[in-house]
């Protein structure tokens, strides 16, 4: 058993590694800045306005009045872009009802699949419209996600426990994760499911046609990406792997061009890079130009552990916060996902004594 001051220096280095390897992992944590649709691309500046290149006989790339956006998606011929207030925005091809969002609110993490969106509600519950023929909508008995992922015709959801759920299509297996434990995000591509574990291994169900589930020997990934038929990973060192189909090069992740990455992202038939000096990088089939980013500036803002007032720094008004969620489990009204470091599911003195541990360092 791990006790006293030994205990919160173990709890302090288990954050950091989890953090490490869950780019994605808690919606609150990291926005989905950049991605990938059928045939554009969307990004998301540092001021909150969106870029788009690639295919607009839908209207999909018409987001340049977008504003205050924190997190964007990109589906088959479709955008999304979550407000900073909760609220979603869409644009595009409206068949199914994809773009029937507006009424949604307090959401923290949308995501576009196929022919269906779903969102993430701040209390793990989730919502979705669009085609629902394979039940890939049903999802309102969910609780407790802290990250989801919309593929082709199924949905994907991480539980605070790390396990996974899944609902839709299952012609392939790719629903077939209940299995799965100590998963720190997921990614659904076009008819498979991806994972990566808190170890940097991952783990792929699904459709293996072409060997986008060949991922065994995988390890040091920190962060996942699925397109239809390609599976991408990123490494610690910034380098980044890739299987499945190649047909449009949108494997071919070797060169300068894709070392020190630090975001990656894949459409159905290309795959984007970020790099650490902000620059973007894409490969793949292009032939709606979807892959013309490199004109693009957008950067990953690194947040810095324990400062849950987003200033910036970690001192005495982080520690209100806290305070204020003191208590306070996953379903209370001021639960704050961010301050229970210890993931169990309740803001406690353990998450207080991490807290303080990132303070210490601060300072």
């Amino acid at each position: 058993m791990i006790k006293g001051k030994n205990k919160a220096s173990f709890y302090v280095m288990l954050f950091f590694v989890i953090s490490l390897f869950s780019n994605f992992a808690m919606a609150h944590a990291s926005a989905q800045i950049i991605d990938g649709g059928g045939y554009h691309t969307v990004g998301l500046n540092s001021d909150g306005t969106v870029v788009a290149v690639g295919r607009n006989l839908e209207g999909q790339c018409n987001v340049s009045s977008w504003e205050h956006i924190v997190q964007v998606s990109a589906g088959t011929f479709y955008t999304l872009g979550l407000k900073a207030d909760g609220t979603v925005i869409a644009i595009g091809d409206p068949t199914y009802g994809v773009c029937n969002v507006s009424s949604w609110g307090n959401i923290v993490q949308v995501a576009a699949g196929g022919s269906h969106t779903a969102g993430l509600k701040a209390d793990g519950t989730v919502v979705a419209v669009g085609f629902n023929y394979n039940h890939q909508c049903d999802v309102s008995g969910w609780t407790n996600i802290h990250q989801i992922s919309a593929g082709e015709y199924h949905t994907v959801g991480l539980k605070a426990d790390g396990t996974v759920v899944a609902v839709g299509d299952n012609s392939h297996h790719q629903c077939n994760v209940s299995g799965w434990t100590d998963i720190v995000q997921v990614v659904a591509g076009g008819y498979h499911t991806v994972g990566l574990k808190a170890n940097g291994t991952v783990v792929v169900v699904g459709e293996n046609f072409v060997g986008q589930c060949n991922v065994s020997d995988w390890a040091g990934i920190i962060q996942v990406a699925a397109g239809m038929f390609h599976t991408v990973g990123l490494k610690a060192d910034g380098t980044a792997v890739a299987v499945g189909d190649n047909s449009n090069h949108q494997c071919a992740l070797s060169g300068p061009d894709w070392e020190g990455v630090v975001r990656i992202t894949a459409g159905d038939y290309h795959t984007i890079g970020i790099k650490a000096d902000c620059s973007v990088v894409a490969i793949g089939r292009n032939d709606y130009l979807q892959c013309n980013v490199s004109t693009w500036t957008i950067c990953v803002s690194v947040p810095v552990p324990g400062d849950l007032d987003h200033d910036g720094d970690v001192d005495f008004y982080d520690r209100t916060v806290l305070m204020t969620a003191l208590r306070k489990h996953t379903n209370d009204v001021g639960f704050i996902p961010e301050a229970d470091y210890d993931g169990d599911g309740y803001i406690t003195f353990s998450d207080y004594q991490i807290w303080y541990g990132f303070y210490k360092n601060f300072i």
